[in-house]
């Protein structure tokens, strides 16, 4: 217990000097925080030869920072001696990655005095703070339960087949934004109008044809997914060749796979229309 409640005292600095030498002075990643993304953080870093450092006020996570081989400096990180020790003001990029908002807050305004050009990059659990953590010089604010959210959206957009660089513009746009949409913000408007130029956008997919399609024995003129959806069937490959531009005479057979063009409300109709019709059930 007192080494768990030792830092909250004034303490002396220790510096790791083990296995992975003296502390980098210059060009490296400064770590403030020894818990889970902290730790998952410096092992990455350290796997990867990227020089780093980690700033840990509580002993006991400290130790198992240093035991662990990491470069450690045991202190409170919200004071300037500390984060000079640490070369703040010579980083290329410093995470902030702990529970305390009001330490956080302090860490993030000393370490843009220190350094201009730093990249800083903050972990709050706390909603309310991304605004003011940006104006205290932050340049990306992950707030723990938005994440979770966009992971999980993300995972849904998945499952419905949506492009993984559409997806992956759509998470852009909303973390440009702050996370304005997930928040109720103001700027929710220019978000979902972002949104909605990237699902108006063309894209494409490929559609097995399985047992019970509709389209099956029927051809690409009969089915007439342009004239009812507004997708274009735009090759077909059936038995392992491809048919760029099948004419409209081609008759679908079951395991065809079809490539479809379109917006994403016109690929999700031309799906509903290829879709096996489900039997009724049993009375």
């Amino acid at each position: 217990l007192a080494a768990r409640w030792a830092p909250h005292a004034e303490v002396s600095l220790i510096e790791d000097s083990q296995s992975r030498g003296e502390l980098p002075r210059a060009g490296h990643v400064v770590i403030v925080g020894y818990g889970l993304n902290g730790r998952n953080l410096a092992r990455v870093l350290a796997e990867t030869s990227i020089p780093y450092c980690v700033i840990e006020f509580d002993g006991v996570a400290a130790a198992d920072a240093r035991r662990e081989g990491h470069p450690v400096l045991y202190g409170d990180a919200t004071r300037t001696h500390v984060l000079e020790r640490a070369h703040v003001g010579d980083a290329i990029v410093v995470v902030v990655a702990i529970r305390d908002a009001a330490a956080t807050r302090a860490i993030v305004r000393a370490a843009r005095r220190m350094n201009k050009t730093a990249a800083i990059v903050v972990r709050t659990h706390y909603v309310a703070e991304i605004e003011s953590l940006y104006a205290l010089g932050a340049d990306d604010v992950i707030p723990e339960e938005f994440e979770t959210s966009v992971e999980i959206f993300s995972r849904v957009l998945q499952r419905l087949d949506i492009p993984p660089n559409v997806i992956a513009a759509q998470i852009d746009v909303l973390r440009a934004e702050h996370y304005a949409l997930l928040r109720g913000a103001a700027r929710t408007r220019r978000y979902a109008e972002s949104i909605y130029d990237i699902f108006m956008a063309a894209t494409t997919v490929t559609y097995l044809v399985r047992e019970g399609s509709p389209a099956i024995g029927r051809t690409l003129d009969e089915i007439g997914l342009r004239r009812a959806t507004g997708a274009n069937v735009i090759a077909l490959v059936r038995g392992g060749q491809a048919i760029t531009n099948p004419p409209l005479s081609t008759v679908i057979e079951r395991g065809d796979i079809l490539v479809l063009l379109g917006n994403h409300s016109q690929i999700a109709a031309a799906r509903a229309a290829l879709d096996p019709v489900e039997p009724p059930p049993p009375s």
